[in-house]
């Protein structure tokens, strides 16, 4: 009986070792040579591709029952259970007036997912065209001038890049605030 238990036990190791090391290779800052790669991740709102935050711990979901509240803004989604916590969702693609782009058209897609980000220890809820895409990025990718985007979203980019689509940073923080006072 004991040895079952230390031998399950290494298996978990295992797996959350190899986990915790894919989080870690997965996630890394943008290198500032044009030689070196990074590993990011990314979705897509529309035809913008949002880059997911490196510092910041993501999770993607499916079929979560979300629950829609009367008298809100119509890019506001609604809330959802996501393991105990109560989570709101909005749609990036309606809030900024983007225009719909067919998800059978990207390669990742098979439906509309949720993208959940944990910023200052609560989790907020974005709508994405799909599955997250890995992008690898290099000092070259980087864009020095932002090409055409939503004017209000423009306040939030922090670094724009382009392999192969437009890929835009966000500070995650401040477009929260500002779409908390748009309430």
């Amino acid at each position: 009986m004991t040895t079952e238990i230390t031998s399950s036990q290494q298996i978990l190791k295992q797996q959350y070792s190899s986990i915790d090391q894919w989080y870690t290779e997965s996630f890394t800052s943008l290198p500032t040579s044009h030689e070196s790669e990074s590993r990011r991740h990314g979705f897509f709102v529309g035809e913008i591709g949002i880059l997911l935050p490196t510092n910041l711990n993501c999770e993607v979901t499916e079929n979560l029952q979300v629950c829609k509240l009367p008298k809100t803004p119509h890019w506001f989604t609604g809330m959802t259970n996501l393991r105990g916590n109560i989570v709101p969702i909005f749609d990036l693609g309606i809030l900024f007036k983007l225009p719909t782009v067919s998800i059978d058209s990207r390669v990742n897609a098979s439906e509309k997912k949720q993208i959940f980000l944990e910023v200052d220890n609560s989790w907020v809820g974005f709508s994405s065209d799909g599955l997250p895409t890995r992008i690898m990025l290099n000092g070259s990718h980087l864009l020095e001038t932002i090409p055409p985007a939503p004017t209000e979203l423009e306040p939030f980019i922090t670094r724009c890049y382009r392999h192969p689509n437009v890929w835009f940073d966000l500070n995650m923080k401040d477009l929260l605030t500002w779409i908390k006072e748009k309430f």
